[in-house]
């Protein structure tokens, strides 16, 4: 990114930067753990949202040109 031409954009681009999930940027080592502490309605629910995400993502993917 040439900053000299588009100064305006830096502070828009970090932003925009920050809207995503970066593995690097997350410590997840305890992730398994904590799952296997969640009660059966928390597994369902975090099962549910999972695979909903997936779909959403999935349609996204189809509608991609």
């Amino acid at each position: 990114m040439c900053y000299n031409l588009y100064t305006w954009a830096v502070g828009l681009y970090q932003q925009m930067r920050e809207n995503f999930w970066i593995p690097q940027r997350l410590d997840i080592t305890q992730d398994v753990t904590e799952y296997g502490h969640l009660t059966d309605e928390e597994r369902a629910a975090y099962h549910g949202i999972l695979s909903y995400l997936t779909f959403l993502d999935s349609v996204q993917t189809c509608n991609i040109p």
